[in-house]
């Protein structure tokens, strides 16, 4: 590795013709100060001293210590040259810069607005199909439902008439592209239950009335198995259960296509449903229907007995309080009957970790150091809400935020060879109106926060129109 140290000139750059006295009597200082330390080539070009090497017992470290407070040095740097090929220097940034990026534990990433929603809304679900943001339902200004969904093209969100209200639905992007929205609260303010369901097409941006679920839900989850079918379970101030779409046209004798499959260990609001099986799942979450917390957490199986993991006795899943795409944190490769889902645990002191669920297996996954709960400031918690997997990248987002709008992004690299999965942290500038909603991932990688409460009070009467992006 060609290591070599870089000092950039301060005010002889604006010199004229005797600029180039001053660079040599400026040279001559950085030789004298070299002195005893090995043999280096000291050049200067483009208003940079160049300080390489030359013999194997020049000390480059102490070179750098010595250069720190030579006049008319404005900067100081160690570097390493390598050919210009954009491979190459890939790599060679990897291996120059490994200890340092071990060492670091955050880092800052830059964030973009895009325009407001045309309505403000919580509480709805959020997605990207065909390429296009997409937030349907939810409620507006004054917790009062609203039956309109918006998608993002062309630089400006476009929005389209919903069949029914959606507010605190459960939503699953199916494999065929469309995407299955139901349940809802009846009326404002949360209140109530619903049967209906739709399907969206992104192609034509339509909405299509479904058939009636076989249970009036609020605040379910939804999760697509094999042949279309959909498994939905969980409920608000309503009696729970596990029922099935047959994933088929609706029945020409106008029969619902939704149907009552089995009854439930725990009546849960809101549960994480991961697919173990083809035709098989486990059901679990922290809350039952009036939003309590579980003494003791029990998992139940879509086929067979419900079961304990021994897991739950010290940590717990992390709440969603959202409607949330369940293929967000899927890690596995369905091809290969690999399920494998990343979920957030956290337990009696509020102290987070990234829990593996693979099967029905679910364990802690190894990581370099404990998730970071404080915010920038030292004083407030990061308020994370979900993860959501970048399945190509292998890695995958916790998303959160703290009082003063800074947003976090806990980046997990589960797909490393090594045993235990690097955690980095970024952070964001404050970001005006940074809604706490599901994040959900972009074509190119990046994040998007659309809509949602105001940072971390859970305000349903005001709900937010902003749209950011985070450019991870």
């Amino acid at each position: 590795m060609n290591d070599m140290i870089l000092l950039k000139l301060g005010e002889i750059v604006l010199k004229g013709l005797n600029r180039k006295s001053f660079e040599q009597r400026l040279m001559g200082n950085i030789r004298r100060r070299l002195l005893g330390l090995g043999k280096f080539k000291v050049s200067c070009m483009q208003s940079t001293v160049y300080v390489e090497p030359e013999s194997e017992d020049a000390d480059l470290d102490a070179a750098f210590e010595a250069l720190q407070d030579v006049f008319g040095i404005v900067k100081i740097s160690r570097a390493a040259a390598c050919k210009k090929d954009k491979d190459e220097i890939a790599q060679l940034a990897i291996r120059y810069l490994a200890d340092d990026m071990r060492r670091a534990k955050s880092f800052k990433v830059e964030t973009k607005r895009l325009p407001d929603l045309n309505t403000p809304r919580s509480g709805h679900a959020v997605f990207c199909v065909n390429g296009e943001l997409t937030v349907a339902g939810g409620h507006t200004t004054g917790f009062v439902p609203t039956k309109t969904a918006e998608y993002y093209s062309g630089s400006e969100w476009h929005q389209v008439p919903m069949v029914y209200t959606h507010d605190g639905p459960f939503f699953v992007v199916m494999k065929s592209g469309r995407v299955l929205i139901g349940g809802s609260f009846e009326k404002e303010f949360g209140i109530g239950q619903s049967y209906s369901t739709e399907f969206y097409d992104p192609a034509t941006h339509r909405f299509e009335g479904s058939s009636i679920l076989d249970t009036k839900r609020a605040a379910a989850s939804a999760l697509e198995l094999d042949s279309g079918r959909v498994v939905i379970s969980g409920n608000w101030y309503n009696d729970d259960n596990t029922e099935i779409f047959d994933g088929k046209p609706m029945h020409p004798d106008g029969s619902s296509n939704f149907y009552f499959h089995s009854k439930v260990a725990s009546q849960r609001s809101l549960p994480y449903i991961f697919r173990t099986a083809i035709d098989n799942a486990i059901i679990v979450s922290e809350r039952d229907t009036k939003g309590g917390l579980f003494d003791s957490i029990i998992v139940d199986r879509l086929k067979g007995e419900p079961l304990r993991v021994p897991l739950f006795n010290k940590w717990h899943p992390l709440f969603l309080f959202e409607a949330y795409e369940m293929r967000n944190c899927f890690i596995g490769d369905e091809t290969k009957d690999n399920y494998a889902y990343l979920l957030p645990v956290a337990d009696s002191t509020g102290q987070m970790a990234i829990a593996k669920v693979t099967g029905e297996e679910i364990s802690l996954l190894p990581t370099s150091h404990p998730v970071p709960m404080l915010s920038l400031n030292g004083k407030d918690f990061i308020l994370y809400r979900s993860i959501v997997a970048d399945r190509q990248a292998r890695r995958a987002y916790l998303v959160g935020t703290d009082s003063s709008n800074v947003g976090y992004v806990l980046c997990i690299d589960y797909g490393q060879p090594q045993s235990v999965a690097p955690l980095t942290l970024y952070y964001t500038d404050p970001m005006p109106g940074f809604g706490n909603h599901h994040p959900v991932l972009t074509p190119d990688g990046n994040l998007a926060i659309l809509g949602g409460k105001v940072g971390v009070n859970y305000n349903n009467y005001i709900p937010l129109g902003s749209a950011w992006l985070i450019l991870i």
